[in-house]
């Protein structure tokens, strides 16, 4: 009654469901203790229930009610074949479900697919139900006649939803790649340029005495010429080339007052097939960039605080430079990945810092910053030992502070607690370890606030990524080295766990023409990051560049930890009263040094900029049976075979017809006028109804010869379609590629049924006619007990690699 506490007070907590009256005892504890109770839900529906609190003080029982939701919340990833279809095609779409917070597969939940055109209009809908492996998929057949643009598609588990826009248009895949290269990521004005270009056929020949133009181009009030270049490659498809920079160039504001030029390169082949490729390069005189992380986001008084200080080049790789700040007064350097760490000890709200760095090249660069401060009194610093770990492994956290209030920690995934932690100051400083589960894994949000003497919270967040402890491991292994066009080819999979014992399990396996790649840009493969990682909270730090920290020599231990430890800092948050407001994110930005960048040509200069390999229509008449032949031709096949039956049955039917009425007439004259037809012969009217009948089937002629000529039009363009393109590979190139004493005609003189030499029946001749963008579209495959799953796949009649 007088608000003593009360220890040692057992306390028990239960779900309580109001339409079914069920209840379910979800934890227990004891009032006064320090560790907080673990509630185990239990698996009921999404939906409102009563949290119930039940306590018996001083032998008088009392209960706590509060409404509780419950929600299902799960991550869909959705994904398609290709990134560009053209009319009359089809999408192929799968969906892979997972359970939040664990990554369990979303077994038995209904899936909807649904597609959108540019205008809005929903295309396609359709259920399925997800696999025990949280998998579903679906295919959405495009009309031939339909609106070109970008499409929308969607698919949606419950109420959450992912989607992603693909590109349907007619296009021609190009049937050679083009690489640019330049020996420098950046440059300086009045430098000389040195490059090449690099054009090889898909299937593995390089374009030879290829035709090649460069244009350079940049830009101050409009647009103006640096260099035009014409070259030739030569027997290994390669050209070199050089030109020398301006003096001087206008830069951007949005390239950090750095200036950039940008260089197409179109490359023709000896039968015309033409495809360009551009890249963009900066110019700027200030060629080393410094940002300064904060390690909690802000600084504290009063207490010693960590500044992370990134150092790189303007394309984004990292710079080893010598630091000086304070005035000279103190040093250090970068490591491998471009991250120094300095500690300073504030005594204002503000703190400035000077800094001057060199690189071994010479190269300086300068820059001065305002940070502010927290307060002493309340403020504080949360660090971890490390930013990555993996499951299983300890977190050790120390706090620097003043006063004596004790700083709470939670742990939280997916919005979730899944473990806390207490620090309590000693002479400003505490320390803790946290054991992390196996089984916890992904982006760990550290959330830590501490109460001041006025109840107000103050709040930090930083974020860590834990590892998973054991991974999935894919061996693919197929039963030939090298296979002939048309042939079939055997895949063996294998899952094994990370200890290699196998598991059984699911894989989606995808297969597609490397030229469609070159119209638009797909990434693969990115499921773990996907899941894993949660971009929103890493959106300020998490960006993707050609260079990866990583994937060269292995780095010294050390650095990797400064290096994680920096670029989370970025990510941190501080909170502080009523009304807190995240502090701005720091964003590292960086200019990618080498990107493709939309179709759209200079002024006057017929070269064309790519997008991720984007193609240059190649110049010709090309029919639209020749695209269908190639995207479709085993449905184009049948559907002539049908229209031939139909005409055969046509004209079969009319002279049927014809014959029925003369025979008819002759039969009605006879009846009714037999003595005439007998004696006369009635030759005259014989004659008429023979020649009406003649008429009749003369007049219906030129509708059937109509529909042949219709039909026979058809077998030609097929025919032209696999004849002239018949490896998938311009004419030249293919006969380069296989000797003639070799290769195999797609048509044959001989005729169906004739005798061989050993007088058997002739196999009949083999048609090059499949070549399809999506070769293998297999959206699960179940593997046994021990991890293992063959599939055959029939390989398409072009030659590549």
């Amino acid at each position: 009654g007088a608000g003593a506490e009360v220890r040692g007070v057992p306390v028990k907590l239960a779900l309580f469901n109001r339409q079914t009256g069920e209840e379910a005892a979800i934890g227990s504890l004891e009032t006064g203790a320090a560790d907080a109770a673990d509630l185990q839900l239990p698996d009921w529906d999404a939906g409102e229930y009563e949290l119930r609190v039940a306590a018996s003080p001083g032998g008088r029982a009392e209960t706590l009610t509060q409404t509780l939701s419950l929600r299902r919340e799960w991550k869909l990833m959705l994904s398609s074949d290709k990134p560009i279809y053209q009319p009359g095609q089809t999408i192929h779409l799968r969906a892979l479900a997972l359970r939040k917070p664990d990554l369990k597969p979303v077994a038995d939940e209904e899936v909807t697919f649904q597609a959108t055109d540019p205008k809005g209009n929903v295309i396609f809908k359709q259920r399925a139900v997800a696999s025990q492996f949280g998998i579903a998929a679906a295919d959405c057949a495009l009309a031939v006649e339909i609106l070109e643009g970008a499409y929308t598609i969607a698919c949606r588990v419950g109420e959450t939803e992912s989607q992603q826009t693909v590109t349907v248009e007619k296009y021609v895949l190009p049937k050679f790649k083009v690489d640019v290269a330049l020996d420098k990521p950046f440059y300086q004005p009045g430098e000389t340029v040195a490059g090449s270009v690099q054009a090889d056929y898909f299937f593995g020949q390089p374009v030879a005495g290829g035709q090649v133009q460069i244009e350079v181009r940049a830009s101050d009030v409009q647009q103006f010429s640096i260099a035009s270049i014409a070259e030739k490659t030569d027997a290994q498809g390669k050209c070199e080339f050089r030109f020398q920079l301006p003096s001087k160039l206008i830069g951007r504001e949005q390239h950090d007052g750095a200036a950039q030029f940008s260089l197409a390169a179109t490359v023709v082949d000896a039968a015309g097939q033409k495809y360009s490729r551009g890249v963009q390069r900066i110019v700027t005189t200030r060629p080393i960039q410094l940002e300064v992380i904060p390690e909690a986001g802000a600084l504290v008084q009063g207490v010693t605080n960590k500044i992370y200080v990134f150092a790189s080049y303007v394309d984004g790789r990292p710079a080893e430079v010598d630091l000086r700040f304070n005035g000279d007064a103190q040093t250090a350097r970068t490591n491998k990945l471009g991250v120094a760490e300095i500690e300073v000890t504030p005594r204002s709200e503000s703190f400035g810092l000077t800094l001057a760095a060199k690189d071994d090249a010479g190269r300086e660069v300068s820059k001065h910053v305002t940070l502010a401060a927290g307060r002493a009194g309340g403020d504080f610093v949360v660090r971890s030992d490390k930013a990555t770990y993996s499951g299983g492994e300890t977190v050790t956290l120390s706090a620097l502070g003043q006063g004596v209030e004790p700083v709470f920690v939670d742990f939280l995934k997916d919005g979730q607690t899944m473990l806390t932690a207490t620090l309590n100051l000693s002479d400003g400083q505490a320390q803790t370890q946290v054991d992390l589960p196996a089984e916890l894994f992904g982006t760990i949000k550290v959330v830590a606030y501490r109460f001041g003497k006025a109840g107000l919270a103050v709040r930090k967040t930083r974020l860590i990524f834990v590892r998973q402890a054991r991974e999935l491991e894919i061996a693919a292994t197929l039963d030939r080295d090298e296979y002939r066009p048309g042939d079939a080819a055997k895949l063996t999979l294998k899952l094994t766990d990370a200890d290699g014992k196998p598991v059984p399990g699911a894989v989606s396996l995808s297969a597609v023409d490397e030229a469609v790649y070159s119209v638009l840009a797909q990434r693969p493969g990115m499921e773990e990051v996907f899941f894993l990682l949660e971009q929103e909270l890493l959106e300020p730090v998490y960006a993707i560049y050609n260079w990866d920290p990583f994937a060269g020599p292995a780095l010294p231990p050390d650095d990797v930890v400064q290096f994680e430890q920096a670029i989370f800092s970025g990510a941190a948050r501080v909170n502080a009263g009523y009304d807190a407001v995240p502090e701005e994110f720091f964003v590292v930005q960086s200019p990618v040094a080498e990107m493709d960048f939309g179709s759209q040509a200079f002024v006057d200069v017929p070269v064309a900029f790519s997008d991720a390999d984007d193609m240059v229509a190649v110049s010709g008449d090309a029919s639209p049976f020749t695209l269908a032949a190639a995207s479709y031709p085993t449905k184009f096949q049948d559907t002539l075979r049908t229209a031939r039956r139909g005409v055969h049955a046509c004209v079969a039917a009319w002279w049927i017809l014809a014959g029925t009425l003369v025979v008819v007439g002759l039969a009605t004259f006879a009846v009714y006028r037999p003595r005439a037809f007998l004696i006369s012969g009635s030759v005259v009217t014989v004659l008429s109804l023979v020649g009406g009948g003649l008429l009749l089937a003369a007049l219906l002629l030129p509708a059937v010869q109509s529909a042949r000529e219709a039909a026979r039009d058809a077998d030609f363009a097929v025919g032209a379609a696999v004849g002239d393109e018949m490896w998938g590979v311009p004419e030249m190139a293919a006969a380069e590629a296989m000797p003639m004493e070799t290769m195999e005609e797609p048509f044959d003189s001989a005729e169906p049924g004739a005798i061989d030499a050993d007088g058997g029946a002739a196999p009949p001749p083999k048609v090059r006619q499949y070549f399809p963008e999506t070769l293998l579209w297999r959206p699960q495959i179940v593997t046994d007990d021990q991890g293992v799953a063959s599939v055959e796949i029939p390989l398409a009649d072009s030659i590549t690699t």
